[in-house]
């Protein structure tokens, strides 16, 4: 079946199940055609739970298997509860019961195993947002539903342990699917309309457990549309081709704190204080100071440490930003802007310390011809692995940076001359791939500026060219006067000692 023909009818199915819905609630309710209907109704969403499994055939199929045994468990239940109702028989607790707690545990399964799927290690980010949700959430349920079911003294304890267990249940799933929310992944039409499911579920059993002050007919209708509409999300979400996508991992992992978090966040933080103008305008008498207090506690300290955490991603960031605007995009040694505040600044300290100074300019030779003949990634790695080679024979205070091209800088603080020209010869041998370089050395005079010293180590590089590449040649000491033109009248202009034929090593 073609992508076009399965979303035909994947509209198609949900353009019909809306009509069957709208249908049933023109039924007369409480007759046997109604609990039919609505049964034969739950039977075909769970059977196009597992159809759109065995269709799609997603990588982890077994939490949708999950998911629909976890309904066919509600739809056994409404057998039941059915045939108690129409025989005039109607035990509470009773096995229907039975059948609709236990459908719990799979549908939460199956959550946890989906939720798994999509994240890579820890998500500490998405588990705080959940945290501070989730502890929204259990303060309404308790407040608004367990505690009261907990205080009737007119049921037994089987009857007062079914009650409880049915919010427990909705609230064990409004955390699944908060956690799903705050969990990186794709939002596909068929994570829509597994969010849509969870929240209609849970709607649904509050609408029929807590407005009691409503005509029972009319709450009992509404309850079922909402059940109904649950069941035809969930067979939506298995049958619509992005299923597949739901139990992937996102490329990015980290949560982001966007607008919607944002906002779902704040309302959840500004629940409790809600909640106590809420009772002390309807019920002063009657607060449940110790929920609100414990829940508001901990939402603020999970809110403290969400902050702390984004303060300290920042700072990360910070630190990246300014580790990657000092140094070379591709072989991660300094780059021209550190090399001339290092070189600046060292030499602003040997002016008023004494101690020598020396810098190297280093240049691959015929670099060029390397590119040409086996390519510019090739080029690129040949330079990657010089400096790391390069690097380990070098000092920690040594400070090694790319000057341009395939040519590099070498700043030796406190040794002499001689010494640095061994160093720097040293570094040759390490040079990978049978490759050499040609480097020019200069010490620095005491006097002369940044400019100056690197123009004399400038000029040693060329010289080293000149004389047949791969050697290490020492730049003399400055002249006190500018060097006439005709000293230099034997060296190659600029780049000349490219064009000279490649002699052995």
């Amino acid at each position: 079946m073609d992508q076009r023909r399965a979303g035909r009818l994947w509209y198609g199915w949900l353009a019909v199940g809306c009509a069957l819905i709208a249908g049933y609630a023109v039924l007369p309710q409480d007759h046997w055609v109604s609990w039919v209907y609505y049964d034969g109704f739950v039977a075909v969403a769970v059977a196009a739970v597992v159809l759109g499994v065995r269709h799609n055939r997603p990588a982890r199929a077994r939490l949708w298997y999950l998911f629909a045994a976890g309904e066919a468990c509600w739809f056994g239940g409404e057998l039941i509860f059915a045939y108690y109702y129409l025989t005039g028989d109607d035990p509470y607790p009773s096995p229907a019961d039975a059948l609709f707690v236990a459908g719990y545990p799979l549908l939460i399964a199956a959550m946890f195993l989906l939720i798994r799927a999509r994240r890579h290690g820890r998500d500490w980010a998405g588990l705080i947002d959940a945290g501070i949700l989730t502890t929204a959430l259990v303060m309404l349920a308790w407040t608004y539903v367990i505690a009261p079911l907990t205080a009737a003294t007119s049921m037994g304890l089987a009857e007062r342990t079914v009650a409880m267990a049915y919010p427990a249940g909705d609230l064990m799933l409004l955390v699944m699917a908060t956690r799903l929310f705050t969990t990186r992944g794709a939002r596909t039409p068929s994570y829509w309309a597994l969010s849509l499911a969870l929240v209609l579920v849970t709607v649904g059993d509050s609408t029929f457990t807590s407005l009691v002050s409503l005509d029972e007919n009319y709450l009992n209708l509404l309850s079922d549309v909402f059940w109904l509409g649950s069941f035809l999300a969930w067979s939506l979400a298995a049958l619509h081709p992005s299923m597949v996508e739901l139990s992937r991992i996102h490329p990015e992992q980290r949560t982001r704190l966007s607008r919607t978090r944002l906002i779902s966040l704040t309302g959840a933080a500004l629940l409790a204080p809600a909640m106590l103008a809420f009772h002390g305008i309807t019920a002063a008498d009657h607060i449940p100071w110790v929920v609100i207090a414990a829940g508001s506690t901990v939402m603020f300290l999970l809110v403290l440490v969400r902050m702390h955490g984004l303060a300290a991603h920042a700072q990360r960031q910070a630190d990246q930003l300014k580790a990657l605007a000092r140094s070379d995009g591709l072989t991660g040694v300094a780059n021209r802007r550190t090399w001339d505040e290092a070189v600046a600044r060292m030499l602003t300290t040997a002016a008023s310390t004494g101690s020598a100074v020396v810098v190297a300019l280093l240049d691959v030779d015929h670099f060029k011809r390397f590119n040409d003949t086996y390519g510019h990634l090739a080029g690129d790695t040949l330079l990657i692995d010089a400096t790391a080679a390069w690097q380990t024979g070098l000092r920690p205070e040594d400070l090694l940076a790319r000057y341009g091209g395939e040519e590099f800088g070498v700043l030796l603080p406190g040794v002499s001359l001689a010494d640095a020209v061994r160093r720097i010869d040293a570094l040759r041998a390490v040079t990978p791939f049978g490759q050499t370089f040609s480097a020019g050395v200069a010490s620095w005079d005491g006097r002369e500026d940044p400019t100056a010293l690197m123009a004399r180590a400038d000029q040693a590089l060329y010289a080293a060219k000149h004389a047949g590449r791969d050697r290490v040649v020492a730049a003399e000491s400055p002249e006190p006067h500018p060097v006439p033109p005709q000293t230099l009248a034997g060296l190659p202009p600029r780049g000349a000692g490219e064009r000279i034929p490649l002699l052995p090593r």
